[in-house]
């Protein structure tokens, strides 16, 4: 990886930044030994240890900051973190965590996960005063116009949640706090009637260091500066090695269409994907990913060169999609891959599955969305979904 400067800050500035608020993070594990900790996608990913939730079998949360700007809330029924319920259920409480540029608290953590808290608690508990914001960072006249938008964010969560797969799962009331460096640190004895959910902010806007310079929310917007390194190469301190076969993680919508996340690096030939135990079977391959390099190119994979997370990839599958459908066969069972497994590949699965429909509007495709959800957090970006309706809707306009 090369290093290069931006704004006087290296790369090399950045990981010893994120190795410092990491391990601020790792303080909190030990007073909360019971509780997982949970990054919050995608720059929480860099400050949390693998071994805190993926052992577990705990996927990411995503609460966006864009959801908490001042004058724009939302309650997304793109991200409704249903299974922060089944872990809260099953441990008792959780540590999210996220960084910030600038100030204690970024919007994800004062009003995004606050709003998304009230709607889930009144869902499960009951009318009642559920809106908590930090008052430090979030003014009382801010949180009471948030508090009048309470209605139509519940009304937006009661129109999607039959399609939740299993249900809105139950736990204890969640009950907010929010830690960051210098604050006070929350203290429970076990038998609490709530649910705590702790939010970490990792980094310190006003923190300096001998060294090195410090970078506040150095995690954030890794594709300008990472270069090939990963939130995976960087916890596991090692280059993934090359293998000539493909891995990936899949997950099946139905008998005939199944998505998934490319874990491997390149695929050196065709053979090699035909070969491997996870991707036997399949009668089409779509590849939505500018990363791997198949060659030569068997009949039964096609391969657009997009990048996931970006809005170059959402317009390269806008322009692709009807050659694509064009290419996958009416019979037979078809795979469809990204890198992250959670924008392109989900966007073209709903195109998939709407593909011959005879109606199709705005919210079928949201019901589509959200069954999909059983399979984990998804995180396609607006782009993508703008793409998947233009598609969709414009076909049968």
């Amino acid at each position: 990886m090369v290093e290069r400067e931006e704004e006087g800050v290296t790369v090399k500035d950045r990981l010893l930044s994120i190795e410092h608020d990491a391990a601020f993070v790792d303080t909190l594990k030990n007073q909360f030994p019971s509780f997982p900790v949970i990054p919050n996608e995608r720059c929480g990913s860099w400050y949390v240890r693998p071994s805190y939730y993926i052992d577990n079998g705990i996927h990411p949360v995503y609460f966006k900051s864009t959801d908490g700007h001042e004058g724009e809330w939302s309650f997304s029924t793109r991200r409704l973190n249903m299974h922060l319920l089944n872990v809260l259920a099953r441990y008792g409480g959780a540590l999210l965590v996220d960084s910030s540029r600038r100030g204690k608290i970024p919007d994800s953590f004062s009003k995004t996960v606050p709003i998304w808290a009230a709607i889930i608690n009144e869902t499960l508990h009951g009318a009642g005063d559920w809106l908590n914001t930090p008052r430090e960072v979030v003014f009382l006249e801010e949180e009471n116009c948030i508090r009048e938008k309470l209605s139509t964010f519940r009304a937006a969560f009661e129109s999607v949640r039959e399609c939740i797969p299993g249900g809105v799962p139950l736990c204890a009331p969640v009950r907010v706090f929010w830690v960051y460096p210098g604050s006070e640190i929350p203290v429970f004895n076990g038998d609490e009637s709530f649910a705590p959910l702790i939010l970490v902010t990792a980094s310190d806007p006003e923190l300096t260091v001998e060294g090195f310079t410090y970078v506040p929310g150095a995690g954030d917007d890794h594709e300008m500066w990472a270069g090939d390194l990963t939130v995976e190469k960087f916890w596991a301190r090692g280059d993934v090695v090359t293998s000539n076969k493909i891995a990936v993680d899949v997950h099946h919508v139905n008998d005939t269409l199944s998505f998934g996340r490319i874990i491997g690096d390149v695929i050196t030939n065709a053979e090699s994907v035909a070969c491997d135990d996870s991707l036997t079977g399949f009668d089409c391959i779509v590849i939505l990913d500018a990363g791997f390099v198949c060659e030569p190119l068997s009949e039964r994979i096609v391969q657009i060169k997009a990048v996931s997370g970006t809005k170059p990839g959402a317009r390269m599958l806008r322009r692709s999609i009807d050659g694509i459908l064009k290419s996958v066969p009416l019979k037979g069972r078809t795979l469809v891959l990204c890198g992250r497994g959670d924008d392109l590949a989900v966007g073209l699965v709903l195109c998939l599955l709407n593909h011959g429909r005879s109606e199709v509007t705005k919210t079928s495709i949201r019901r589509d969305f959200v069954s999909l959800t059983k399979f984990g957090e998804l995180n396609p970006q607006r782009a993508t979904l703008n793409a998947v309706h233009d598609h969709l809707l414009k076909r049968i306009s």
